[in-house]
């Protein structure tokens, strides 16, 4: 179980075959201007010109979909049909995650969060929520709810909120799947395995295991665009990791704008030890490293 290597996400669009590539002319310079340019118009995803064979290999399949020669005949369907955006954003995301990804993260969530909420006055009703901004295929925000059961069994656990949400559909799929490969559990402790989730033998070729159906219950996701407001009530804490990397300054000002409006006076915010929002916001006060709380 710990020899673990495989790194493909669950529901990975399948590889195209070489018949989907006879006669289709490489991404030419100036088609790949106009998709990134498209790409951060709707998503706020900066591409350089240095991603050019990703964006290619990624697009292969949709230009294949529809027997297209070119990704000039492409973009141009995409810019003409809404519906094929999810499938552009789709192909044009990475995701990769696991289980107890950033260990320090975690025992802040359990030495602090969880010790205050554990405190809490016994007539003190109020929820606690959680939002996992940039949810994958969902093994962070599962992370939380496993860790709130360990902590705190199934007390008060209907006034919990814990909410996931991607751009990408695909992997938002995967998440209410609640099925993951041996990769996303490889920082996982056997007696968490053994405990929230079963072996799914439903899959011939990979061993994967299917998570705890109460720890499914608690979790909900959704499609969502962080550059866009949310439509959702405020949070504890909100989880923005391993996103950054993807926008510029003005994008992640935005960004960074949209999450300290949806975190209660007092919750937190925090990203990943390994990138920097490079963005101050006055509402914010360090806590520790990517760890901030709103005043």
């Amino acid at each position: 179980m710990r020899n673990l290597a495989l790194k493909n996400p669950v529901n990975a669009t399948p590889v195209p075959t070489i018949l989907e590539y006879v006669g289709m002319r490489s991404l030419q310079p100036e088609e790949s201007q106009k998709i990134r340019d498209y790409l951060y118009k709707h998503a706020g995803i900066l591409m350089t010109d240095q991603k050019k064979n990703l964006i290619e290999n990624r697009l292969r399949k949709r230009l294949g979909k529809f027997g297209f020669e070119t990704f000039d005949q492409y973009y141009n369907y995409l810019i003409a049909h809404d519906a094929e955006l999810q499938n552009f954003l789709d192909a044009l995301t990475t995701n990769e995650t696991y289980f107890y990804r950033e260990e320090k993260h975690w025992d802040f969530f359990r030495d602090v969060l969880l010790k205050e909420l554990k405190n809490r006055k016994a007539d003190d009703k109020s929820e606690f929520s959680v939002w996992s901004a940039a949810s994958s295929t969902g093994e962070e925000l599962y992370t939380a709810a496993i860790e709130l059961k360990e902590y705190l069994g199934n007390r008060d656990s209907r006034r919990w909120r814990l909410f996931g949400s991607d751009i990408n559909a695909t992997v938002v799929a995967a998440a209410e799947s609640g099925v993951f490969n041996e990769y996303a559990l490889h920082e996982t402790k056997q007696q968490i395995l053994d405990k929230y989730f079963r072996e799914d033998n439903s899959h011939r070729f990979e061993k994967r295991w299917e998570i705890d159906e109460e720890v499914k219950s608690l979790c909900r996701f959704e499609l969502h665009n962080l550059c866009d407001e949310l439509s959702q009530r405020s949070f504890d804490v909100i989880f923005c990791r391993n996103v950054f990397i993807y926008f510029d300054k003005a994008t992640k000002e935005k960004i960074v704008k949209n999450l300290v409006s949806k975190i209660k006076p007092g919750g937190y915010l925090i990203f990943s030890h390994t990138e920097s929002t490079s963005t101050r916001h006055p509402d914010l006060e360090p806590i520790q490293p990517s760890v901030f709380r709103k005043r």
